[in-house]
């Protein structure tokens, strides 16, 4: 993500780049539930989200995105660390999938297993780029005290 001049280049880069996650979760969704990929296939996909959720979260991370937000808007510093701690956390849990992927036999049970996984860290990933959009709206567009 490069730095953006202006507040609504800085929401269009990050509705990009969340639109992009959505795109890619929905495809390995469609797999998931399709069966109809090899594994090593869908070992592929699943490394590819994590190298691409890996460099968003690093994006966000060493841009200065976060540090501007807690600059503009430092009661917000709380809710910036805890995504700082869930990128971790998110990148923990694509990687063990990345790990039973890769593992993966093809049988019946590995489908469910990676499926039911997969369903719940999709849902987690949206949750936290849902709490981001949101501590972006809310350093960017509220103005608290401006106009004592």
């Amino acid at each position: 993500m490069n730095q953006p001049q202006t507040n609504h280049e800085l929401f269009e880069d990050i509705r990009r780049e969340h639109e992009e996650l959505r795109e890619l979760l929905g495809e390995i969704h469609r797999t998931l539930a399709n069966r109809l990929a090899a594994v090593a296939s869908v070992s592929a996909m699943l490394v590819s989200l994590g190298d691409h959720i890996k460099t968003h979260f690093e994006e966000e991370e060493t841009t200065g995105l976060f540090d501007n937000i807690v600059d503009r808007a430092p009661r917000l510093s709380e809710r910036i660390d805890a995504l700082r701690t869930e990128h971790q956390q998110l990148l923990a849990v694509v990687r063990q999938l990345n790990e039973v992927a890769r593992n993966g036999d093809g049988s019946v049970d590995w489908w469910q297993r990676l499926n039911t996984d997969f369903h719940k860290f999709s849902a987690e990933l949206m949750h936290h780029e849902t709490a981001e959009n949101d501590i972006l709206l809310e350093a960017y567009t509220d103005d608290i005290g401006a106009s004592d």
